[in-house]
Parts: structure tokens; C-alpha cells; sequence
């Protein structure tokens, strides 16, 4: 079985991505693709021999939520689906590392009756989450700020204009998403679709463009239009988060119970020194 590992990296890979390169390299036939955004940090040429490493050859300046990452991402799935034809992709970063052994990972994805694995919920005029009470105001609305009193008003946006309606609702996921070769290919085949969301983010002129495209456009498609594919509402990762944090802490070895109980196949986030000693422990007692 070949799986397939979309990375996209903006800083210098330092231990915690070298110690993930380990790991993957352990899988059968692995294909590690890595977007890596030179406009923010050099990359590290030694790892491309080692690891045999595939770098995107077109580059987009990222940020944290912003359509870049959503084109870097879909140029990956493309380009790994036409040359490479793997039975998985599975999108990761720097910071994830696997916590389950690579040989029940492999085994999982194939004897899996689902083609994909994303956590996923419809976003709706009267959302459960407060995430998607923000995530719909900002769908149909424009924020501009006013400079004289620095507070931003919220102007509705012409119906027409949001590609987003009653017959292609906003779906909202994490961009951690596991999908097989089936899923990819049914994805890819919405490229029209695909290219009118990206218009219409290109639209939006900050560079935070909330609400945040890697978490929407993919799994809008994946959820509306790719009718004849199995998703399992399920990501399969440990990602620990702090009520009133935007972004999950990097884990230590005070999670490492959590870790060993948790049902899923990768972690995040880690980071060296402070992750140093969940690694070891994952090492030795779970890998």
C-alpha cells in the first residue's frame, strides 16, 4: 500500500519535522510532498536526498488562514494523484507525529470501509457552535474597519456574490483529513467548483481571511458535491486545546496518558525541547 503525506512548512525544519521525516520514511512506499514557504524561512536541502522528499514546485506565501494554503494543498493532491496514484493522502504538519505503530496505521487505512476520514458538521443561519456563529457572519458579511474609532462594521455581501446557499452549504473540518484514492480523485474532478471559492476568497483583502478557507473549501466540495464517497465524521488525531486559545498547545509529557488512551493514529502539536520527552515515551512505549 502507498500512502501519501501533503506538509505545508513555512519555518527552517528544525528536530520535531527531522524526527517526523523518521517516521514517515518507516511507512511502505511513502510519498512525502512538502509545500515549504521560502518567502518566510529557508528550507533544509540536506532532508530532500534523505528522506526523498518532494518539494511543491510552486510556491504561495502562507499564513494562518488564508486561500494560499488551500491552492498549495490542492496543486499537492494533483500533482501526488497523477504521478504517484497512492491509496491514501493524508495531510499533516511539521508539528504532528504518528502515535500508533506504523503497521496498525497501514493496516487501518487498509481495511478501512470508508474512503475518508474528517471531522465535519454543516454550518448553518442558526449555528450549535459559537466557532459558527463567526464563521457564518463572515460568510455573507464584509468587515471593514473604521480608522477613527479602530472598530470594524459589518456590511451583508450581494447574495450573488457568496457561492455559499441552500443547495451548497458551508461545511466546516479541521484541514487534518485522511482520503483515499477514490475520494481524491472524485475531489479533483470539482475543479470548477473549486476554482469559484477560490474567487471568491481572492476577493477578501486581509491576509486573515476568516472565515478560514483551509478549514471550508475542501470539505464544502468534499460534502455537497462528491456524492458517491463514505467519510467517516472522524479524524483520527489527539489535539489538546484550552478554552479561550485559538490554537492547541503543544503537548508534554503531562499529556502522555491522554495520548496512550486516545483512539487516534497522529498528534499535534509538538515542538522541541518541550515535546521531548512525550516523543521518547510515544517511541518507546507505543510506537
Amino acid at each position: 500500500m502507498k500512502i501519501a503525506f501533503v506538509i505545508l512548512s513555512c519555518d527552517y525544519p528544525g528536530k520535531q519535522f527531522e524526527i517526523l521525516l523518521d517516521k514517515l520514511s518507516l511507512f511502505e512506499n511513502p510519498v512525502i510532498y512538502i509545500h515549504h514557504d521560502y518567502s518566510q524561512n529557508n528550507f533544509n536541502n540536506n532532508l530532500i536526498k534523505k528522506y526523498n522528499l518532494i518539494l511543491a514546485p510552486k510556491h504561495y506565501t502562507t499564513y494562518w488562514s488564508h486561500i494560499n494554503n488551500v491552492k498549495a494543498t490542492w496543486d499537492a493532491f494533483k500533482i501526488i494523484s497523477e504521478k504517484y496514484n497512492p491509496d491514501w493522502i493524508i495531510t499533516i504538519t511539521p508539528t504532528c507525529y504518528p502515535i500508533k505503530p506504523i503497521k496498525e496505521i497501514e493496516s487501518f487505512l487498509k481495511n478501512s470501509e470508508y474512503d475518508g476520514y474528517m471531522s465535519y458538521r454543516k454550518v448553518t443561519a442558526t449555528p450549535k457552535w459559537e466557532l459558527d456563529k463567526w464563521i457564518y457572519r463572515d460568510m455573507y458579511h464584509k468587515k471593514i474597519m473604521l480608522p477613527i474609532i479602530n472598530r470594524p462594521i459589518f456590511i451583508k455581501r450581494k447574495t450573488k456574490s457568496v457561492p455559499f446557499n441552500e443547495d451548497f452549504p458551508i461545511w466546516h473540518s479541521s484541514n487534518y483529513f485522511m482520503l483515499n484514492n477514490k475520494a481524491i480523485k472524485q475531489l479533483l474532478e470539482q475543479e470548477e467548483c473549486y476554482n469559484k471559492l477560490v474567487k471568491f476568497y481572492e476577493t477578501f483583502n486581509s491576509k486573515n481571511q476568516h472565515p478560514c478557507p483551509q478549514e471550508i473549501v475542501i470539505q464544502s466540495i468534499i460534502m455537497n458535491n462528491c456524492k458517491n464517497i463514505n467519510i467517516c465524521n472522524n479524524y483520527y488525531r489527539y489535539i489538546k486545546w484550552v478554552e479561550g486559545v485559538w490554537s492547541p498547545i503543544y503537548l508534554t509529557e503531562d499529556n502522555y496518558e491522554e495520548v496512550k488512551n486516545s483512539d487516534a493514529l497522529f498528534a499535534r502539536k509538538f515542538r522541541s525541547p518541550e515535546s521531548d520527552k512525550l516523543t521518547k515515551l510515544i517511541d518507546n512505549n507505543l510506537l
